[in-house]
């Protein structure tokens, strides 16, 4: 089932609503902790981020490099909040979230929603502006959140 199934040993594969509720949980907290990279960003950091968000426009079309350059952007973010506690719970939903993030791509390809959504974070980075890096990246996680449910419902109906 695209690669979201889960082995179980003596017991098959499962794919729970627990495992989507709590990424999903853990990436709402993310997000909030990632609203510090809008206060610790030098300039560099914001060009660098906004390089980023260029070449996933310029790769629109080839989900494989948008979930590259997708994953760089998250990683510089991730860095710039330094937030141990942040980083180890990526470390503990990595595989989700890897895995929701190539079931969205196949969606997204071809569009710029992504690229906007990205954007808004870096923008809200350069400008200093926590609050706004926060709710930037909610938005984005949210609007994958929601692509991913969808990609998962018609996967069951088909």
């Amino acid at each position: 089932m695209v690669g979201l199934l889960r082995g179980l040993p003596a017991r098959g594969a499962l794919r729970g609503r627990r495992d989507r509720d709590g990424a999903r949980a853990g990436s709402r907290r993310v997000a909030h902790e990632r609203g510090r990279a809008g206060e610790r960003a030098r300039p560099a950091d914001a060009r660098r981020l906004a390089r980023l968000v260029d070449l996933m426009d310029a790769v629109r079309d080839h989900d494989d490099e948008v979930l590259r350059v997708g994953a760089q952007f998250h990683g510089e973010i991730e860095a710039l909040a330094d937030n141990r506690w942040c980083s180890a719970l990526l470390r503990q939903i990595r595989g989700h979230v890897d895995r929701y993030r190539a079931l969205v791509a196949g969606r997204r390809a071809g569009t710029t929603d992504h690229v906007d959504e990205h954007r808004a974070v870096a923008d809200a980075v350069a400008a200093g502006d926590p609050a706004a890096a926060e709710a930037a990246m909610t938005a984005h996680i949210h609007r994958s959140a929601a692509l991913a449910e969808q990609a998962l419902r018609d996967a069951e109906t088909s």
